[in-house]
């Protein structure tokens, strides 16, 4: 990573974010503590980022339950800045957080919707003006 030029671009993250919950409270937050040196070098170099992950396992179709929104927030007050979750998978409402000014920061769920890690990152660049970068966090759950 110390090779890559980001600043100005979109950087695709793919994460285990995959916390264990009760209700909507993080009852565990290392997984999310464990992508924020590679989310905070990419954010202090001027990218944009877009962190992919999923939570749960819903059965092939969005579910509330399932939500990256608990993880979004705890991410923002670890990152001290907001971070916002895209509210679909494909189309304009996927497009609309990912605000390709430097420092930004949204999140995307990915498992058990309509898309693929793979095919998010050409979802987004379709729509993109910016160049972008897709990078699998070094955590240790990682299973694709």
């Amino acid at each position: 990573m110390d090779d890559l030029d980001v600043r100005d671009k979109r950087v695709m993250v793919r994460a285990d974010l995959n916390v264990p919950l009760d209700g909507s409270r993080i009852t565990d937050d290392g997984k999310i503590r464990a992508c924020l040196p590679t989310l905070n070098t990419l954010l202090d170099r001027g990218a944009a980022v877009l962190i992919c992950s999923h939570l749960g396992r819903p059965a092939g179709v969005p579910d509330p339950a399932y939500s990256l929104a608990p993880v979004a927030i705890r991410l923002g007050e670890l990152l001290s800045r907001p971070v916002t979750m895209a509210a679909d998978t494909v189309g304009p409402s996927a497009r609309a957080p990912c605000d390709p000014s430097p420092g930004a920061a949204a999140a995307w769920s990915t498992t058990g919707t309509k898309v693929s890690p793979s095919r998010a990152k050409r979802h987004l660049a379709s729509g993109a003006g910016t160049a972008i970068v897709d990078l699998v966090s070094n955590l240790p759950g990682r299973h694709e």
